[in-house]
């Protein structure tokens, strides 16, 4: 499941995804949300967060402990 919506005259760019295995997550969950703002033109700075919810499924089982968070600042010329 995907959301994604802008704000403040398009400015603003916000995401919300999650990812879940199992009818009841139970096999293992991401969710990762994020924003973009334009300062400028050509600067931009963003954010977020990704969590992760281990779960039963092989591949995931061991990402519990793994939440991120990061930081963007990019300038296109």
């Amino acid at each position: 499941l995907r959301v994604s919506n802008d704000f403040f005259n398009a400015r603003l760019h916000t995401t919300a995804l999650a990812v879940a295995y199992g009818e009841k997550a139970q096999d293992a969950a991401i969710v990762r949300l994020s924003a973009e703002y334009e300062l400028r033109d050509a600067l931009t700075t963003g954010g977020g967060i990704i969590l992760y919810e281990a779960g039963d499924l092989f591949f995931l089982s061991k990402s519990g402990d793994n939440d991120r968070i990061f930081l963007d600042m990019r300038y296109s010329f």
